[in-house]
């Protein structure tokens, strides 16, 4: 018999056999003690002595069956799919599943975060994630259907009966019996189950059409069933993998025109048929795994092409498919499809849209293929040529290493180049006048502060390089784009307001002034490092990602673009053609002569019209300041200026703390946005990287804490990969170091420099949109509102700072009617309010109130201890209020949020809504915050 996730056939002898890995490996699927992807075909060391009847692959995940009945699996588990202990998350290499070690295991099956097994009686036992239903042990409601669990249990709606094979899709699970008889369970959203208007069952229940089935095959929402009348397939039909000629989703079995079929496969999108030893495919084909030579879907089976022998058994996995043909008396493998990660095991990364021939020279027995990696079981010794996995590892780091800057990576400098340079201006400009304006203060700047600033940015840019750099040889992808990384500007400003500023009116000395903010930024580097870090990722699981997006998004329009917006316009002549310039260059991909980076050209381009209009007095001049003497201006240790700054904790301790937060969840933002171009980052080695690059900083005497940029996806449609960073580190060192940023203020037009801020904004803006679901469209923007109201406070105060005699204060006691403390409330915290707010909007959308109410509690808990919506006006300073319900709009945020948490819990339990588990994953993640390693996902064999 055949598994559909790729178990096929089982040896009819005992011959020695082996078992190879290839493909996607970084959650450790491929089962090699590594957590690499791998090209070519690797043995899996500890499997050597088994003999394998049974293999499966799912998304992030592996199991094979040996002829003894035991059962071993590896890869991601963290919903328990593995079925060993549930505070174990991953496994590097195969494990014995112990539940299971007291029967005969015939048969495994896994897709998602499920798995099943069938055992020599005829039983079926499920295991791993039972968010729809999928484990067949009750209604969802139920206290016997838990969310997940890792123990394997028998399916007792089918105990009595005994089955012959079964197979999970991605949310859904199908067995057939020895009586011929088909069984869905899970969800059916998509017409999966078989049967009309049941969009999710907990229990096993027989589809009536299907009779004398023999074989089953699951995609991730479709269903082929092969019965002894022919074959039927039912289900997702948007690319046409059901086979039915149309697009149309099919609810209920339908029979297709095929005859003398003898295995079936399915894909992610895509499925696979064997009639009269010719191999047919049909749905999603945009990677080549139909093997019909090219990448066009198609709608009804067709036959695969160049297989001149016939087919044994097919398998397919997300968009890679493969063949195994009878040549002579041994089955030769044959693959097409997608090889972004080496999953067609054919030493490189090219995919293929005509099946070729896979060099493991062997008797392929049987198959299993994920969304990304391949599992093959093969009778005697592979001839294969395959490195062992530490020289792979070098490999794959040196091919890396020549592949780390491309021509986008010019691009890319010259963009990321702008942002850094705008920062130094500022810091330049405003960090002497918060220090008082004297020489003294202009010092501090030029001989401390803009030097450790560089250091820090060396230091951060060469972590960030080497873990773009890691990652790319880990992926065997060379377009791998390292995240950017520098100075935070959403903490720049409070350090220089919040800390700086106020401690230089208490003291009076700028030397104070400054070691305070030192002293901050390496407190809130620690604290990031201890704290956050460790609860980032778990974090980073709860929060829904169109509520990230929403807060990057209302970062992204607001404080990247609209603060410089006005001055762009204001300043047309030397700002709207550079910015043209770089929509031709980075949206259009217009190439300039001489093949001149778009960001050089703008930057040029702005410098010559800014000469010009100054000639002609073409648009208002601002004076530049004075420019400053030529000097050395290295970074040396200032542990002094740390022990300096402590004497200030006061003022310190009151402001960090809450940007610590902030500065978390603006890195979990940038973060997600990367893992959207699927460059997919750790996130707490991330957090890690950018502390320790503050550690450094602090140490060297930079004041100002840095984050994770939030325009790596700018940077990737650029065409970059790592060596932007390097560049750029490069040229501000030597910037800072010879003291000569005032320079670039009386050259290079302010504004010419912004137009490349503001594009990345839009950029970042525009994928918070097209990266999520369109029904989460309206939660994205309403998580845009608190980022809009936070800039219009920031405005507000910047006006008000210009006008003697007006403040803040006292605009909300003369005009009432502009209703500026709902515009504070709502800016308090805005990021924050931002998550809470897009989080309760989705939820609510999709009728899942527990979930929403779960976050309305968050809301209520935030604001309880002034976290949000709380806030303290003297003058035109708005200040943070923080504290146990000690004032009336925190008391009053509070108890209104506890009471939309109750409304939208008795709503969920009077419409008997059973769909929504969020609950259950808070407590989950809870018991593994406590079980667990704090950093467990920073595993890396090159980090």
């Amino acid at each position: 018999s055949s598994d559909l996730d790729g178990a096929l056939g089982q040896p009819d002898h005992l011959a020695a056999m082996a078992c190879y890995a290839f493909g996607w490996g970084k959650n450790g699927q491929l089962g090699i003690d590594c957590p690499v992807n791998c090209t070519t075909p690797h043995q899996i060391p500890s499997l050597k002595s088994r003999q394998i009847c049974s293999v499966a692959a799912g998304s992030r995940c592996s199991a094979v069956v040996t002829s003894a009945g035991q059962l071993y699996t590896w890869g991601k588990g963290d919903e328990g799919q593995l079925g060993h202990d549930a505070t174990e998350e991953g496994l590097l290499a195969p494990r014995l599943v112990e539940e299971l070690s007291s029967v005969k295991v015939t048969q495994v099956s896994c897709r998602g975060g499920h798995m099943a097994a069938l055992d020599s009686s005829g039983k079926v036992w499920t295991w791993g994630s039972n968010k729809e239903g999928q484990l067949g042990l009750g209604s969802a409601s139920s206290s016997d259907s838990p969310a997940w669990t890792a123990k394997p249990q028998v399916v007792k709606a089918l105990q009595h009966k005994v089955m012959s094979h079964v197979c999970c899709g991605r949310e859904f699970t199908v067995a057939i019996g020895v009586d011929g008889k088909l069984y869905t369970w899970g969800n059916g959203h998509d017409g999966q189950l078989g049967y009309e208007g049941v969009l999710m069952s907990g229990t096993p229940r027989q589809v009536k059409e299907i009779r004398n089935a023999t074989l089953v095959a699951c995609g991730s929402r479709h269903v082929l069933a092969l019965t002894t009348s022919g074959l039927f397939a039912w289900g997702w039909n948007a690319y046409g993998q059901v086979g039915s000629g149309d697009t149309k989703t099919v609810s209920q079995p339908l029979q297709l025109n095929m005859l003398n079929v003898t295995d079936i496969a399915c894909g992610y999108r895509h499925s696979c048929a064997v009639a009269g030893g010719v191999a047919y495919t049909w749905g999603w084909g945009g990677h080549g795994q139909l093997g019909h030579g090219g990448t066009s879907n198609a709608l009804e089976p067709t036959a695969a092409q160049t297989l001149k022998h016939e087919i044994r058994q097919v398998a397919c996995g997300g968009a890679h498919t493969f063949f195994v043909l009878n040549v002579g008396t041994e089955g030769a493998l044959y693959a097409c499809g997608r090889n972004d990660d080496g999953q067609l095991g054919l030493g490189s990364n090219e995919g293929a849209t005509l099946p070729v021939e896979v060099p493991l020279h062997a008797n392929i027995r049987c198959c299993g293929l994920g969304w990304a990696h391949s599992i093959v079981a093969a009778e005697g010794p592979a001839d294969v040529t395959a490195s062992s996995v530490q020289e792979s590892n070098l490999a794959a780091f040196a091919q890396a290493a020549k592949s780390s800057i491309s021509r986008g990576d010019l691009d890319a400098f010259f963009a990321f180049f702008m942002n850094c340079l705008l920062q130094l201006m500022v810091i330049r400009q405003l960090c002497a006048k918060m220090l008082g304006g004297s020489s003294e203060a202009v010092e501090i700047v030029l001989q401390k502060v803009l030097p450790g600033v560089g250091a820090t940015m060396l230091c951060g840019h060469a972590l960030f390089f080497y873990q773009g750099l890691a990652e790319a040889a880990r992926s065997g992808r060379c377009d791998w784009t390292a995240q950017p990384h520098g100075i935070n500007s959403l903490t720049l400003f409070p350090f220089l307001q919040l800390i700086m500023y106020p401690v230089l009116l208490d003291t009076h000395d700028p030397e104070k002034a400054w070691a305070a903010a030192v002293f901050a930024n390496f407190v809130l580097a620690w604290f990031e490092l201890l704290v956050c870090a460790p609860l980032a990722y778990s974090l980073k699981a709860l929060i829904p990602q169109a509520s990230l997006f929403a807060a990057l998004a209302g970062t992204g329009i607001t404080f990247l673009t609209l603060n410089f917006v006005f001055n762009i316009f204001e300043h047309p002549v030397t700002s709207l053609l550079p910015f043209a310039i770089i929509l031709m260059s980075f949206s259009a991909e217009i190439r300039f002569p001489a093949g001149l980076p778009g960001g050089f050209v703008a930057l040029v381009l702005g410098v010559l019209l800014g000469w010009v209009s100054k000639r002609y007095e073409l648009q208002p001049w601002s004076e530049p300041p004075p420019e400053d003497p030529p000097a050395w201006a290295f970074p040396y240790f200032q542990l002094d200026a740390i022990v300096l700054g402590a004497s200030q904790y006061g003022q310190v301790l009151s402001v960090v703390f809450p940007l610590s937060i902030l500065n978390l969840v603006n890195n979990l933002a940038a973060v997600e946005s990367a893992s959207v171009t699927q460059d997919e980052y750790s996130v707490a080695q991330s957090l890690v990287l950018d502390a320790v690059a503050d550690i450094v900083g602090s140490l060297l005497g930079n004041p100002f804490p840095t984050s994770i940029f939030i325009g790596q996806p700018a940077y990737k449609k650029m065409g970059a990969r790592q060596g932007y960073l390097l560049l750029n580190a490069i040229v501000i060192l030597m910037i800072v170091s010879t003291s000569c940023v005032s320079l670039f203020l009386v050259y290079i037009p302010l504004e010419a420099v912004e137009t490349m801020l503001v594009w990345i904004g839009v950029i970042i803006t525009a994928q918070a949109f097209t990266s999520t679901t369109r029904i989460a469209a309206g939660a994205v923007a309403m998580g845009m509102i608190p980022g809009l109201c936070a800039w219009a406070v920031n405005f507000l105060q910047s006006v008000l700072a210009q006008e003697a005699g007006t403040s803040i204060e006292e605009l909300i006691e003369r005009r009432p009617d502009l209703c500026l403390t709902g515009l504070l409330s709502v800016s308090s915290g805005y990021l924050f309010v931002s998550i809470i707010l897009a989080s309760i909007y989705a939820h609510v959308e999709e009728r899942r109130f527990r979930s929403a109410a779960t976050w309305a509690f968050v809301g209520a808990a935030l604001s309880a201890v002034g976290m949000i919506h709380s806030f303290k006006v003297s003058g035109n300073d708005v200040l943070s209020d923080v504290g146990l319900l000690h004032s009336e709009r925190s008391k009053a945020f509070a108890g209104t949020y506890m009471a939309l948490a109750i409304l939208f819990f008795v709503t969920s339990k009077v419409q008997n809504l059973t769909e929504d588990h969020t609950v259950d994953d808070w407590v989950l993640w809870l018991k593994m915050m406590r079980s667990s390693t704090p950093f467990d996902d920073l595993h890396s064999p090159l980090l």
